[in-house]
């Protein structure tokens, strides 16, 4: 039954990460904007970020949601998590006006609730992330 339960959550939370990707692999500019709009890096950076950071959700996503790379994908998927949770966090705090970014379309909620609301969301996936990170700990000494 675990199994089952960490088969689904890999594949849905790998299949988030993928579908977050698309949308910002389909309109680079836009997710740049949202990015900058988060006032945390100087504008190569944003450049950079736009461009590199739906790649890496993309290759993670897959990688967890198919099992391969499994504990690479597991282990970028959380650090993005966490970065996502921070830079949404700050934000909230800052008292930013923005919509999140994170699924790449724009013009999506924006402000305070928006911004709690995924960061909640991440928040959970992040658990559930560590979760199968011991799970798959346990997995693996248990079978030597």
């Amino acid at each position: 039954m675990i199994g089952v339960l960490q088969t689904l959550l890999r594949v849905l939370i790998g299949g988030y990460f993928v579908q977050a990707a698309w949308g910002k692999l389909l309109d680079p500019g836009l997710f740049a904007e949202a990015v900058r709009g988060y006032d945390l890096l100087p504008d190569p950076w944003v450049a950079i970020v736009a461009l590199g950071l739906p790649w890496l959700e993309c290759v993670a996503g897959l990688g967890l949601a198919l099992g391969f790379w499994y504990r690479g994908a597991l282990g970028w998927v959380g650090l993005c998590l966490l970065a996502f949770v921070l830079a949404l966090g700050s934000a909230w705090w800052r008292g930013l006006e923005i919509s999140c970014g994170c699924l790449g379309h724009g013009g999506g909620a924006r402000g305070a609730m928006a911004l709690l609301r995924q960061a909640a969301l991440d928040l959970l996936m992040l658990g559930l992330v560590v979760w199968l990170g011991l799970f798959q700990r346990q997995a693996s000494s248990h079978e030597s």
